[in-house]
Order: C-alpha cells, then structure tokens, then sequence
C-alpha cells in the first residue's frame, strides 16, 4: 500500500489542569498521595525477575541493518533522544517500557537550532493492559487510516515531519516503535530521499522483532514497576502556590487560568501513558508560563537525567534551596527567551516552562514547599 509523508502539527504538552480528574481505560485507582515527600530509593521496589528487557525485544544487529546506508552499517548504541518534556517519562512513569538505540552522533539540546546534524534514534515502547485504549495517531493531528501487516498484527505505520512509526495493540499492550532522524523530512536520514513504502520496508524487521516478544512473553514478563501513584488530587497550590510564582516574575495579579478544564486528547501515546501517571498541568494566566506536575516521579527523573544522551543534551542547574538529592536541569531556545526546567521536590517532579524566569519560578516553587 502507498502511504504519503504526512506532516505533522506542532504537537503541545498535555494539559490536565486542576479540577480535572478523567476516568482512564485501563488506570488502576489509587488513594490522593502527599506531595513533596522524602524521594523514596529505586532501589526499595524489587523488580519481578523474567521481565522483558530491551535486549529481548530487538537486537542491535537488527537495527543497524534497518538503518544501513548503501555500503555501510552504523554501529549502534543504546541512548535516549534529549527531551525537555516531562510528559516524555509517560510511559515509563505508568508501568511502561522504554528502549531506546541512537546511530549517528548525539543529538544535543533539544531547543536549539542546529544546521545540522547525523543522530538517528530508534525508539521502542510498550505499556501494558493499554490495548484496548490504543488509538492509530502517529503524527499530525488525524489516525493513521491504513494498516499494514506486522507479525501477523494489523498495524498503523506512517512517516511524517521527525521520522517513521509502527503503532499497535499487541496482546493487552499497547506497542509503538518509532525511528526520528535529524531533518528526515528533507532527506537528510540514513534514507536519502527513498520512497516512504521503502523506508518503512526496511524499519519493519524493528516491529516485527519487538511485536512477536511481546505475543510470546507471559504476564509476569511484561508487569514492570509501575512508579505514579494512579489518581492524585490536581491542584495548583502548596509549591505552585500563585502568589510566589507571582512575585519570582515580577507580577502583582499572577493566577492560574481555570478554563481550561475540558477531557485532554489521550489518542497519543504519551497523551494515555501521562492520564494513567497522573499527571496534570497549570497554566498562567499570562500565557507563557507552563507548570507540569507528577507526584511520586521524582526517582523516573532522576533516572533520565542520568542517561544519555539526555546528561549531555540537558543543562545541569543548581536551584536555590534544593535539597540533598534533588536534580535539575534545564533547555533554552537559542531563538527566542523560552526555556524549560526539570527538577524535583522531595517525591514530586516538576517542569517548568516560561518566557520569562523559567529557573526563578522552579526557585520560588522550592521556597514555597519548604
């Protein structure tokens, strides 16, 4: 079949404002849990023995044929694509799996301008008991409409602006696999300017291999630890009190805006994954001031910031009045004023987005929950 390159809208970080508690299919309810609390150790939650690493759902011998130039095999290595987007844990956050192998060299901050640049990334998720909410969006803002034939699953497959994707219910879980290459869209991947129908040709032994472990692996095998407490009261107060972030940005009338509170679009991945992590955003009431929360997130942050090519990719950023174990770090537009800062308070973290003192509103939120 002929799919045609679609490109993608602009896609906005989830917004699940206070006031909005949405039922999720799927989501396992769980009593408000207290914010800001000591960051318990990974180490406490004894992970099943058997569970499905990311070695097991596809080799690296068959990435680097996927990504083969004519007469040559990059060499691959496992590394995630810098994100300065909370929502991007989602999946990990909610019981999930993430696997990630990148060819070519690091991408770096994911805000910058860059003339150019060789990575090529190769993304695998898989969430559990999601299969029934799966929905075919890949990119742009409509489903994928046809399907194509994946180790015997119907599968949603495109390319659009950033790369390709595979996208599936398989078994219980819902299973996407994703290839993003710096300017794919102009032909500047390891596939030139090939026909889409080619390109996904040769991504699809990537499906093939992560869609068949998953039919095969047995229940135990895919109930990986799942870190967001299930349903937690979404409110803008306590460290997002308005009055300081207010006054760390110079406003006397600062306020959230409380209009927003209609049913979020969960048809993405990261859209479900982040109902089911529970996590929610308060939006300023002057437009350029963005604050996401997940309670119980702080250890899958702290994780993240610890890979790479995120460690590189990301500033580190030391905030006022932190505490011992805590992290931060932080992406700036080199374009325009707008930044995004990662960090965490006790059990809970936080991104930060703003035009204006994105480090001061994290500084002021800190002093606030003390």
């Amino acid at each position: 079949m002929r799919r045609s390159l679609v490109l993608p809208a602009l896609l906005a970080p989830l917004l699940l404002l206070a006031g909005c508690a949405p039922t999720v299919p799927g989501a396992t309810a769980a009593p408000p849990v207290p914010s800001d609390t000591p960051t318990p150790s990974p180490t406490e939650t004894a992970a099943p023995a058997g569970l499905l690493e990311c070695a097991d759902l596809v080799g690296t011998d068959v990435i680097a044929t996927a990504l083969s130039a004519p007469g040559s095999t990059p060499d691959v290595t496992e590394a995630r694509e810098p994100s300065a987007e909370l929502v991007d844990l989602a999946v990990d956050a909610a019981g999930g799996l993430t696997c990630s192998w990148r060819t070519g060299s690091a991408a770096g901050n994911p805000l910058e301008y860059r003339d150019g640049d060789d990575w090529t990334y190769v993304t695998v998720q898989v969430l559990p008991d999601a299969g029934t909410s799966w929905s075919a969006m890949l990119f742009g803002d409509s489903p994928v409409e046809e399907r194509i034939d994946v180790a015997g699953i119907e599968t949603a497959a495109a390319c659009g602006d950033p790369g390709c994707a595979f996208s599936a219910p398989v078994g219980d879980s819902w299973v996407q696999v994703e290839m993003r290459s710096f300017n794919f869209a102009i032909g500047g991947s390891p596939f030139g300017s090939m026909p889409v129908d080619d390109i996904l040709a040769s991504l699809q032994p990537i499906a093939e291999s992560t869609f068949q472990t998953v039919l095969d692996a047995s229940a135990e095998q895919i109930d990986f630890p799942q870190a967001a407490p299930g349903s937690v009261e979404m409110k803008c107060d306590g460290a997002l009190d308005p009055q300081g972030i207010g006054f760390a940005l110079g406003h006397d009338g600062f306020a959230y805006q409380d209009d927003h509170n209609a049913t979020p679009s969960v048809l993405f991945l990261t859209g479900y994954a982040a109902y089911r992590a529970s996590m929610y955003s308060c939006l300023g009431t002057d437009g350029d001031t963005m604050i996401t929360v997940g309670r119980e997130l702080a250890p899958v942050l702290a994780a993240a910031l610890e890979q790479p090519d995120t460690s590189t990719g990301l500033e580190p950023v030391e905030l006022q009045g932190a505490a011992d174990g805590e992290v931060a770090a932080r992406a700036c537009a080199d374009t325009t004023s707008y930044c995004s800062v990662l960090f965490t308070i006790g059990s809970t973290a936080y991104q930060v987005e703003s035009r204006q003192d994105a480090v001061g509103i994290a500084e002021a939120m800190i002093a606030q929950a003390r």
